[in-house]
């Protein structure tokens, strides 16, 4: 009996050990492993509703949102007002003293039944702002945004037409032979009482003016009431427009000036230029007429409107900026200043509706080097070390984690100047001064590039400057690399030049394939124009269509050009001659890109308005063919899209069929302090695809290392198993020793 038992426990042990041995590196290795069942797909929708066209409803998953919310709060400084930002000579008795906010400094932005209107920021922040606030209206801190009271608000349900008229107003008395007494005013203008008016006639904004004219000192007057006299034309088909608990809210509504706006600030502007956009709100109960017919413009059937949502890393506006698209998100890159590392640049993940998920703080040079592998979810950057610009990083983007750790790739000989990915080839490649190579391939080797001199002379050039680019230009554009349908590149150098026969020539652009061993670089000379106006220029891409424009704000001088590539050759879309800003329909190129038709979308500097026009002819496309719904594509206006051109920043991003994105500038910092707001245009009947986001899978090195990693858990697990077996004999032989050697004694009889 005592043999039985006996047999059973050495059984029951032994089967304990095992089972122990077998499950112990299991056990071990969920302790350590991540959950990554729990990845909620992100799903959206533009639709908004057909009576109404409100702002856009994004459906997100509650906790998505929550965890979108919480990163945002962490991450997005306060761009509370809390400076005064002065001007030249306008030291007055009425300006603020210190420790106090000028008079009539209040920021009622929102407030019920008002309007706020900076008019334009940027004259309000070299001009030091108003001298006085007049009868009621308020200003904020910075003297660039200011607030009326509703006076009376009514509608015409026949016409459409409503009439919006506040009261206060502000005067300007600058640069004058007594600052204290405001005598002789070079600067004497009054704004008083505006009224707006939007119909299907044209939306305008009227005030009283009085303005002394410079230089001759003539004053000109506007009484406010005559209907052929507004002083800036709205533009409410693309704004934002509310209907909400007996509330009316039109939001951000794009402005420019009229000719006699223009005369307000003495001819200074031109016509058609941007001013600041207008938001104003009313309750209906002010309404005087059809108050629950109001709506907005039947007119107002635009295929696109601007989101009232934008994102803004309080980054000045002149460090450059790219945009890429990774499954339903948006990264925005963020150079440094070519001085100092600055707050808030490097990567930024915004979902759809550009609210910040997560940030990525990197040392990104100042010039624009950087790219990105969308199938892979891999940026290379060039990575600023006191100076030196050799190293080209690499950091993974998961929409739902956020950014890995900067891993080094490559460290070149000298100066990288540009990065570029292809999506025929999935090849990501750089360039320096001296080399090129393939840098997202397992061995990375370089291939020797020609010296300017040595790349040019074969067809009868001299004097090559800059033909790879360079990484200490000041310049406002970036050295770019096109990726073109045959694998190859075109490389588009800032500055670069030549001469040939004594005539200088610009804008040169050179064929790169890292995959040629024998002639990686070759020198387009179709490329070069004798039109000084390209040597800083931006150049955009399609298949293997190709524009560039230069940044100047002067039409005379603007200069915008196209070609198609064809048999290793550019082909000039508008025989040699490129077009100016006098015969096309973009004044000023702000930004811009090539849509899947093969026409441009180009937003205009002067008037901040995105513009579709021929590729030729930059000549605006007048294609009346509705859509489904009835809508036609019309010019959009972009809430401060004016005065873009001042540094040109990467391509504008399409993200899907109905959504891109355009950078604005945003002034209402005060002078040297603008910032670059990136702002959403959407189709709001387009239904947007939903992504679900997969598990990471590691690259080569972390494969091997979690292979490796994986061994030693079993290795160790069946050792662990091992030594509990040989724990529990040793426990079992100390209580049981003598019965197991009386039983084995039996066998052996």
């Amino acid at each position: 009996m005592k043999n039985q038992r006996f047999r059973h426990l050495l059984t029951t042990t032994i089967a304990c050990a095992t089972l122990i041995s077998l499950t112990a590196p299991h056990a071990f290795a969920e302790s350590v492993s991540t959950d990554i069942s729990n990845v909620d797909p992100i799903a959206t929708s533009d639709i908004a509703p057909n009576t109404v066209v409100k702002e856009e409803e994004t459906v997100n998953d509650l906790k998505d949102t929550v965890e979108t919310v919480t990163e945002t709060d962490k991450t997005t400084k306060d761009i509370n007002d809390n400076s005064v930002t002065t001007g030249e000579n306008n030291v007055t008795v009425k300006d603020a003293e210190p420790g106090k906010k000028p008079v009539g400094t209040q920021d009622r932005k929102g407030q019920e039944n008002t309007l706020t209107w900076g008019v334009r920021s940027s004259f309000n922040n070299y001009s030091g702002g108003p001298t006085e606030m007049l009868d009621g209206a308020t200003q904020n801190e910075r003297k660039n945004q200011f607030t009326f009271d509703l006076e009376s608000v009514t509608y015409d349900k026949e016409t459409e037409k409503l009439e919006a008229k506040f009261k206060g107003g502000v005067r300007y008395q600058k640069y004058c032979d007594d600052n204290t007494k405001y005598t002789n005013c070079k600067l004497d203008l009054k704004i008083e009482n505006p009224r707006i008016v939007i119909s299907k006639a044209g939306s305008y904004v009227f005030a009283k003016i009085s303005s002394k004219q410079y230089p001759d000192g003539n004053v000109y007057t506007n009484d406010g009431i005559t209907e052929t006299k507004p002083i800036a034309q709205l533009y409410t088909a693309n704004a934002d427009f509310k209907d909400e608990n007996n509330k009316i809210t039109w939001s951000e509504i794009p402005a420019t000036l009229t000719t006699d706006g223009n005369k307000t600030f003495s001819d200074f502007y031109t016509v058609g230029g941007g001013l600041d956009p207008i938001t104003f709100n009313f309750d209906k109960s002010k309404l005087t007429g059809d108050q629950s017919e109001y709506k907005r413009l039947s007119t107002d059937n635009a295929k696109y409107l601007v989101s009232p949502q934008s994102f803004n890393n309080e980054v000045l506006y002149e460090n450059h900026r790219e945009l890429f698209k990774f499954k339903g998100h948006v990264i925005v890159a963020t150079a440094d200043s070519t001085g100092s590392k600055v707050d808030k640049t490097g990567f930024s993940l915004l979902d759809r509706d550009l609210n910040e998920k997560h940030f990525k703080d990197v040392d990104l040079n100042w010039y624009g080097a950087v790219t990105f592998d969308e199938k892979n979810g891999d940026l290379y950057y060039v990575k600023n070390i006191e100076g030196n610009y050799k190293n080209v990083y690499k950091i993974h983007v998961h929409t739902k984690t956020g950014f890995s750790e900067p891993k080094l790739v490559y460290t070149f000989n000298d100066d990288v100047t540009t990065l570029g990915y292809n999506p025929h080839t999935g090849d990501v490649v750089a360039v320096s001064k001296k080399q090129t190579a393939i840098i997202n391939s397992k061995s990375i080797v370089p291939l020797s590039l020609p010296s300017d001199q040595e790349l040019v002379k074969e067809y009868g050039f001299t004097d090559a400057e800059h033909v790879y680019g360079n990484s200490y230009s000041f310049s406002p554009a970036a050295t770019e690399l096109l990726p073109m349908e045959d694998g190859t590149f075109i490389l588009n150098a800032n500055g670069s030049s030549a001469k040939k026969n004594s005539t200088n020539f610009y804008g040169l652009m050179v064929s790169i394939n890292p995959r040629n061993k024998e002639k990686p670089a070759r020198f387009l000379p179709e490329s070069a124009m004798a039109w000084p106006n390209l040597k800083s220029n931006s150049a955009r891409v399609k298949g293997n269509l190709i524009i560039r424009f230069n940044d100047n704000s002067s039409e005379a001088h603007v200069v915008a050009q196209s070609f198609r590539y064809e048999n290793e050759k550019l082909i000039d879309l508008q025989g040699k001659n490129p077009v100016r800003g006098t015969a096309s329909d973009i004044k000023s190129w702000g930004n811009a890109f090539i849509t899947n038709e093969g026409t441009v979308i180009a937003l205009d500097s002067k008037d901040g308005i995105l513009k579709h026009v021929d590729i030729k002819t930059f000549k605006k496309i007048q294609d009346n063919t509705p859509d489904k719904y009835g809508r036609v594509l019309e010019d959009i206006a972009i809430p401060s899209g004016a005065k873009t051109a001042s540094h040109h920043h990467g391509p504008l991003l399409q993200l899907d069929e109905g959504t891109f994105y355009v950078s604005a500038y945003d002034a209402s910092k005060g002078e040297a302090e603008e910032t670059y707001v990136l702002r959403k245009v959407y189709d709001p009947k387009f239904v947007p695809e939903s992504f679900e986001e997969k598990p990471d899978i590691p690259d080569t090195d972390e494969q091997n290392n979690s292979s490796l990693s994986n061994t030693w858990k079993i290795i160790l697990g069946v050792l662990g198993g091992l030594a509990s077996i040989v724990g529990i004999f040793g426990v079992v032989n100390h209580f049981f020793g003598e019965q197991i050697r009386n039983f084995l004694q039996q066998f052996q009889r």
